[in-house]
């Protein structure tokens, strides 16, 4: 729940620039947990084939 605290700072009193800022952070965030999945996947990817060798 951590993840989405920066929805409390969001409110109709917000400027434009500060919005506009809070969504470029928001989308690195974002791009940083998709590699980080990503990366995490392949690692997946590899242990299975790894553990099929052995299993065979």
């Amino acid at each position: 729940m951590e993840m989405l605290s920066w929805m409390k700072n969001v409110d109709m009193t917000m400027e434009k620039e500060a919005l506009l800022d809070m969504i470029d952070n928001m989308y690195g965030i974002i791009n940083s947990l998709i590699a980080e999945t990503r990366a995490k996947d392949v690692l997946i990817q590899e242990l299975k084939e790894e553990l099929e060798k052995i299993e065979l």
